[in-house]
């Protein structure tokens, strides 16, 4: 399996999965785009309605007739248990695969950010997940989901806004802010306690329920609510110290190269000046800042690429000859928009960004914090304030 052997890589989030079908070595590359869930909660019918479309757009950009091998990055996967069953319903539906590899979102995500290479991705968008790999070896803190997670994230701020909703709705605003925030964006048919909870708790997905709402909390930090502002910066210190504990443990060199990727770093300015106030002080000098080096749509097959499997799989003497060949596929395509990072950490002076595939952004839909802003004052359309929403 090498000359013109076909992969679909395809990073799926909580939202949406966005990915290629890419003839390897040459192209053509096929954009492929299609609504998504976690996979743990996504019924076959769903994903099954997934490859379809994914079917239909390889077919109409003239990779119909292959037979490829299917690399999946998805948030709630679980390798053991969902590369059987996408292989069994790819089989039903009668969609052609000479087979199927499945990873746990963030660990494609950061072959994407490090272009098969090493350092640590802080994923911060739906959920929240710390991950690294170092010569070898890697490690994770968090990605425990939105029930659990302290660091922040849509579903954490989320929580944080809500609580501080119903705390104004009750009488009791956690700040003076509140106030004039809520009459200008919360829907009049959810400005009663009664009605906030029915909304969040009668619907089969609560945590992108409170996605929705962390703009209020992000807000109301920048209109200078010191309750948003203690929580945040609680949250970007437990942050913090999930770094720092990853590092130890991994060995990280001194400054740690650290990327990072999702709806808060995106959509919230304030995200990046208070990370790097927080590790200025709780570790000054320890990390360093890296732009990420390809879009996360190709993440999947670049950590196919980084095993032995994946470098016989397209004719390579080693992985790092596969990930050379791989950097053929995104010559010549626009780069990947990189995080604006603190200016007051280090950049890391030993990478550069490389390019990377046309056809989106950085930070896949899903991880939008504010993907689906809640609505204007009394059901009118609400711009979405300067704002921050895993995994």
């Amino acid at each position: 399996m090498s000359a013109d052997q076909v992969f679909v890589t395809l990073d799926s989030g909580g939202t949406a999965a966005r990915g290629f079908a890419v003839r390897w070595p040459d192209g053509p590359v096929v954009p492929l785009a299609a609504p998504s869930r976690n996979l743990r909660i996504i019924v076959d019918l769903e994903l099954g309605q997934l490859l379809l479309a994914m079917r239909e757009q390889m077919a109409a950009g003239g990779l119909g007739g292959e037979t490829p091998l299917w690399l999946i990055g998805a948030a709630g996967g679980r390798p053991d248990h969902d590369g059987p069953r996408l292989t069994t319903l790819l089989d039903d539906l009668g969609v052609a695969q000479a087979g199927v590899r499945v990873w746990r979102d963030f660990e494609a995500n950061h072959a994407a950010a490090f272009a098969g290479g090493d350092g640590v991705l802080s994923v911060n968008g739906t959920g929240s997940v710390v991950y690294g790999r170092w010569r070898g070896r890697e490690g994770r803190r968090g990605g425990w989901g939105y029930l659990l997670e302290e660091v922040p994230s849509a579903g954490v701020c989320g929580r944080w806004a809500v609580q501080a909703i119903l705390h104004a709705l009750t009488g009791t605003p956690v700040s003076e802010v509140w106030a004039p925030l809520l009459a200008a964006r919360l829907p009049v048919e959810l400005d009663t306690m009664p009605a906030l909870l029915d909304h969040l708790y009668a619907t089969p997905s609560p945590q992108k329920v409170l996605g929705r709402f962390a703009p209020f909390l992000t807000q109301a930090a920048d209109l200078g609510c010191p309750w948003s502002r203690t929580h945040l910066r609680e949250g970007f210190t437990a942050w913090a110290h999930d770094l720092l504990r990853l590092a130890a443990e991994l060995a990280l060199p001194v400054p740690a190269p650290v990327a990072v990727l999702g709806g808060l770093w995106q959509h919230w300015p304030g995200a990046r000046e208070l990370a790097s106030q927080v590790l200025n002080e709780v570790c000054p000098g320890r990390f360093a800042w890296q732009a990420l080096r390809c879009d996360p749509a190709w993440g999947p097959l670049l950590r196919y690429l980084t095993t032995e499997d994946g470098a016989r799989a397209v004719g390579a003497a080693s992985p790092a000859a596969a990930l050379a060949q791989a950097t053929r596929l995104v010559e010549g395509q626009t780069v990947c928009p990189a995080e604006t990072l603190p200016s007051s950490l280090p950049e890391n002076p030993t990478t550069s960004p490389a390019p990377a595939q046309a056809g989106g952004p950085a930070t896949r839909p899903a991880d939008t914090l504010a993907a689906r802003p809640v609505a204007g004052p009394r059901g009118g359309s609400a711009a979405r304030p300067a704002d921050p929403d895993g995994r």
